[in-house]
């Protein structure tokens, strides 16, 4: 409904579906193996990021992406 409403705002239109498709991945991962499968790990000289997946990563742009765009609009008006 947000995206065909907001379609023509690219920005928000890219954080949504960033955010829409992330969350989808994970619920299928939750659906079929009964957790969220992370595989990519992070380190450097003994510290570790926490695990990640492709899903996750989405989710944290569209997020971000989300932030600029309302600051934008924000600075606009």
């Amino acid at each position: 409904w947000m995206l065909r409403r907001h379609g023509h705002q690219q920005l928000f239109a890219w954080a949504l579906t960033l955010i829409l498709g992330g969350a989808l991945g994970n619920v299928i991962d939750r659906a079929i193996h009964g957790y969220v499968v992370d595989f990519i790990q992070v380190h450097a000289g003994g510290w570790y990021f926490p695990a990640f997946n492709v899903a996750d990563s989405a989710i944290t742009i569209g997020a971000i992406l989300l932030i600029l765009d309302e600051l934008r609009r924000v600075r606009r008006t």
